[in-house]
């Protein structure tokens, strides 16, 4: 026999292939044209974050609660425990050290930096400091509990004593600020001392950054996901009507109603509890059982109008009726069994009354 030779795929033709080499070395011709005309040639390239960045060997200690995804803290920096770095802030220990304490926020767009380079001056930002937006802390001392006012500049060798203000756009030239007293100008001079109560406000305003600074860390700590049902939930408590069962977490339904085996209860969807009340139930069936009867009463008109037969029949159903709400009667609690004959029609009361009378006598 003959064996027929397997073929493989088949290649594409000469034709097609020579077009597509064509194709792609005129469009990386076109680039490369574009490129030159361009007079600032740019490739975008994906760069990773730059929060945290070692320098010289050196990598930022942080206990800080939070440092924004857009801030940089580089090389040799120390940040205490519950202070903030927020977003677009640079704190930058390149030439010499940083150490900022703790409960002290660094404000956005601020810079944090170093003197070296023969001229050492370290920085140093003490606990519960409050720096504004856009300020330069450039080689200073920033002792506990004072405040840099916004777009502020402190500059190398000077010093805010502790319980001191810096006004916002002030610009402080290698002098010390005393303690409780307020400085401005550019350059910065006293201006006043401070009241007991911008004293007590130092601290005060500190330790509000440092808890609005636990909540941003919180959000921007979110994975996708939780971002993602975070604005479906948004979404769904602006479009529902108060009006409307207002969902709730397993939590508090556990604490509202209690746990289901041992669970909290996995959710419902009715506005309130199932819950079945069987002697609630028994009544009323019963009274609507009772309610009926009165239908079946025929005036003489009425009856005139069916044959004796017809009577008969009807009688007798009625009769098995009226048996059935006796005897479920007889099973109730004799307050309820008074509820229901309360609400019923005179002669349905009166011949339930004698059949109840009939069947305790028998």
């Amino acid at each position: 026999p003959v064996l027929a030779r397997r073929r493989g795929p088949r290649s594409p033709p000469m034709l097609t292939r020579v077009l597509v080499r064509a194709l792609r070395g005129f469009s990386r011709s076109l680039d490369a044209a574009g490129r030159a005309l361009d007079g600032a040639p740019y490739v975008e390239q994906l760069i990773p974050s730059t929060r945290v960045l070692k320098y010289r060997g050196k990598l930022p200690t942080i206990e800080a609660s939070f440092v924004a995804p857009c801030a940089t803290v580089c090389g040799d920096v120390v940040i205490g425990k519950g202070s903030s770095v927020w977003y677009g802030a640079v704190v930058r220990g390149d030439v010499n050290s940083i150490t900022i304490g703790e409960n002290s926020c660094i404000g956005d767009r601020s810079v944090v930096h170093v003197t070296g380079m023969g001229g050492e001056a370290p920085t140093r930002i003490g606990s519960r400091v409050s720096v504004g937006a856009s300020c330069i802390v450039h080689g200073a001392t920033l002792e506990d509990e004072c405040m840099v006012g916004d777009g502020a500049k402190i500059l190398d060798r000077s010093v805010v004593k502790k319980h001191a203000m810096v006004a916002p756009g002030a610009v402080l030239t290698s002098k010390t600020v005393p303690s409780g007293e307020l400085w401005a100008g550019c350059p910065a001079v006293k201006v006043r001392d401070l009241t007991a109560d911008e004293v007590a406000s130092l601290s005060d305003a500190a330790m509000d950054t440092a808890e609005l600074a636990h909540l941003h860390m919180e959000e921007t700590s979110k994975t996708w996901e939780e971002v993602e049902a975070d604005r479906i939930d948004l979404d769904d408590r602006t479009r529902r009507d108060p009006r409307y069962f207002q969902p709730q977490t397993h939590e508090a339904i556990a604490e509202q109603e209690g746990l289901v085996e041992g669970r909290p209860a996995p959710g419902r969807i009715f506005n309130n509890v199932l819950r079945y009340d069987e002697e609630a139930a028994l009544r009323e069936r019963v009274l609507e059982d009772v309610l009926e009867l009165a239908e079946f009463d025929l005036t003489p008109e009425q009856a005139a109008q069916f044959s004796e037969r017809d009577l008969a029949l009807r009688e007798d159903a009625l009769d098995v009726r009226y048996e059935d709400a006796m005897n479920q009667l007889a099973d109730m609690d004799p307050a309820m069994r008074e509820e229901i004959l309360a609400q019923a029609a005179p002669s349905v009361r009166a011949r339930l009354q004698a059949a109840l009378a009939e069947s305790e006598a028998a």
